[in-house]
């Protein structure tokens, strides 16, 4: 049975920092934990870059070049594929200053995860997210498979 491991990387970033601090991961060795012992056609992880203005400041262009280099380390892994979003900065009154979202990462998973399913390229997935907003993609792929 064929699986695919979709990490949405904001969501493991934010637990990894709350519960370990700095942890280096190895993704290619935790996608094979993950399914051990079984085929994975492909691993998946999921992100924006940092926001970064028009005419960025040295700090943003610094943070966006990191994760662009992380984004690239990972896409030399084999059977990975990294799938961007992006970062939207937006006012936000209630605190008197600008918030940072991130827009389009999880109808890109989503997506990924109901084609597969669909074309049955399939059987397992095997899911790293906290967000109850992929119930639905997830009914929709156990349906469709």
């Amino acid at each position: 049975m064929r699986s695919a491991v979709f990490i949405d990387g904001a969501y493991l970033n934010k637990i990894l920092a709350n519960f370990y601090g700095s942890v280096a991961i190895k993704y290619d060795v935790l996608a094979h934990e993950l399914v051990p012992g079984g085929d994975i056609l492909r691993s998946y992880y999921y992100d924006a870059p940092p926001y970064q203005s028009s005419q960025p400041t040295r700090d943003e262009a610094k943070r966006f070049a990191s994760r662009q280099a992380f984004f690239s380390a990972l896409r030399k892994l084999p059977k990975f594929e990294v799938r961007e979003g992006r970062c939207q900065r937006i006012w936000d009154p209630n605190r008197d200053g600008w918030k940072y979202i991130q827009k389009r990462v999880d109808v890109l998973f989503s997506v990924d995860l109901v084609r597969l399913a669909a074309k049955a390229q399939i059987g397992k997935a095997i899911l790293v997210a906290g967000d109850s907003d992929f119930l639905p993609a997830v009914a929709v792929a156990k349906d469709v498979a």
